[in-house]
């Protein structure tokens, strides 16, 4: 038997009408409907409304710098967007 169809909706705003805030969970939760009547609740997702991070800060050049390698550290965001930082992307100007 063929897969079902996948059927994809997005959701913009909460059940009070207001747009979605990030770093906030949502519950969310479908049924549906024919003619005779509608189905069950499925159960609750727990999903996020993510966005991008914010900033690092306090950028450092750190004493064990050499003429061949050059250590930095800084602080991470403090906020993340409502997801885990994963990665940062380092960036070297010759400039």
């Amino acid at each position: 038997m063929p897969d079902a169809p996948l059927n994809v909706y997005k959701i913009t705003k909460g059940n009070d009408g207001k747009a979605l805030v990030v770093g906030k969970y949502y519950g969310i939760r479908v049924a549906c409907q024919n003619d005779i009547g509608v189905s069950e609740w499925s159960p609750i997702l727990k999903a996020v409304a993510a966005g991008k991070p914010g900033l690092p800060t306090s950028l450092a050049r750190k004493t064990e710098t050499t003429n061949t390698e050059i250590y930095v550290s800084w602080v991470a965001p403090t906020t993340t967007g409502g997801l885990a930082i994963v990665d940062y992307h380092i960036f070297a100007d010759q400039g």
